[in-house]
């Protein structure tokens, strides 16, 4: 109803207006109006815009190719980058978990890796230190293998024998399987001359058994098969030596010697049947390097046992006098107390005068410490000092528990 309304009034008004003609004819008007179009200025057309947007298709087009070619060659490397062999190790507090170990090799040898935490005192990465212990392994699924070799040492007949180890994976296998499986590759595995290491004796056509000892635990038997090449003196005490070094690292407490089926060996004179094998040797650990390559550097026990651990650390930073070793601990760190009240554990406080330092040399100390505490028959070890959390991928002021073995390969 408004709206009608509305509409009559805007008539009304529309007829009030005052009338407009225009008294042109047709054709004037036309002849204006083209007047004005011819008159009027051209519009230039602007090409810029086009020519820079071609431009840029092309340039995204040459350059695109290359762009994803090397993001997923950046990818790839993420994943096909090797792993650091036993290079970066967290030392962790006693309850830590263990590693997830990678099949490799025709006989399982797994690498040996740890869970790391993102704690450091310092930019540098802890990947470039060696590492010379084995902490943990998968209990249930891995074995830690330890072999001896012997060192070329010229003219000494005191040979100087060093651990190495792997660990692998069990496979249903028993401990002896998995030990004859890795010493028959084990000169295929490690480059032994450029360590200045020869392969280890207890390859020369020997057959390895395991059994029990009269303590109840495990007891290795040898047996040398025909064939077997005779020993001097020198060869027959590194060989000795390699036995003992090889099976002290595990259960091992014995082991039977037998010549191609009968009791015995022949030493000289007597005749071996049987040895004890001594588990700790309350010896104290030192740099091995034959040459200048501090990659092939070695941790390696003395010859001398001590009769304390406060002994073995003071002789630790002292220098040997036997050919390619070297003091563990260096001239800039010194420990200021070695404590034992405690049987299961030692405490390792260090003089605050000298800085512990994230480098080589000190997280190199820190681990012959470790190996040497194992071998005085402690747990744990913990070392002391206020000013820093971490030693290259070792925790400082916590309990640490002592090495499973040294030297791992892989």
């Amino acid at each position: 109803m408004h709206r009608k309304t509305d509409d009559e009034q805007m008539e009304k008004l529309f007829n009030q207006l005052p009338k407009m003609t225009d008294e042109r004819s047709a054709e004037e008007i036309y002849a204006n109006i083209q007047q004005k179009v011819e008159t009027s200025p051209k519009r230039r057309i602007n090409w810029m815009p086009s020519v820079a947007l071609i431009a840029a298709i092309l340039l995204f087009a040459i350059i695109s190719p290359f762009t994803f070619q090397k993001m997923d060659s950046n990818s790839n490397s993420a994943f096909d980058a090797p792993q650091d062999r036993g290079g970066s190790m967290e030392m962790y507090a006693d309850d830590s978990s263990a590693d997830i170990a990678v099949e490799e090799e025709s006989f399982n040898v797994t690498d040996y890796k740890e869970n790391s935490e993102n704690e450091s005192f310092d930019v540098q990465s802890t990947n470039d230190f060696p590492n010379y212990v084995v902490t943990t392994v998968s209990q249930s699924e891995e074995y830690v293998i330890t072999l001896a070799v012997s060192a070329e040492l010229e003219g000494t007949d005191d040979p100087l024998t060093l651990p190495l180890s792997f660990v692998v994976q069990k496979n249903n296998r028993t401990y002896i399987e998995a030990f004859n499986e890795l010493r028959q590759e084990l000169g295929n595995l490690i480059d032994l001359p450029s360590f200045g290491l020869m392969n280890t004796m207890l390859n020369d056509n020997i057959t390895f058994s395991q059994g029990t000892a009269t303590d109840g635990n495990d007891r290795v038997i040898m047996e040398m098969n025909a064939g077997h090449r005779a020993y001097s003196s020198t060869q027959m005490n590194a060989f000795f030596q390699e036995v003992q070094e090889t099976f002290r690292w595990h259960n091992f407490t014995e082991v039977e010697y037998l010549n191609e089926g009968k009791a015995g060996v022949e030493i000289g004179n007597d005749v071996k049947e049987f040895d004890l094998i001594d588990t700790f040797k309350r010896v104290a650990y030192f740099k091995f390097q034959r040459n200048d390559d501090v990659s092939k550097s070695l941790l390696v026990a003395s010859k001398e046992e001590f009769q304390s651990m406060q002994e073995a650390v003071e002789a630790m930073s002292q220098i040997p006098n036997i050919n390619y070793v070297f003091p563990s601990i260096p001239a800039n760190m010194r420990v200021d107390q070695v404590i034992t009240n405690d049987e299961e554990m030692v405490t390792i406080s260090f003089d605050n005068s000298l800085a512990l330092e994230n480098t080589e040399e000190h997280s190199t100390a820190l681990q012959a410490l470790m190996l040497t505490a194992r071998d005085f028959g402690f747990e744990q070890i913990q070392f002391n000092y206020p000013n820093a959390d971490m030693i290259g991928s070792i925790r400082l002021n916590v309990p640490l528990s002592v090495p499973l073995a040294a030297n791992p390969m892989n």
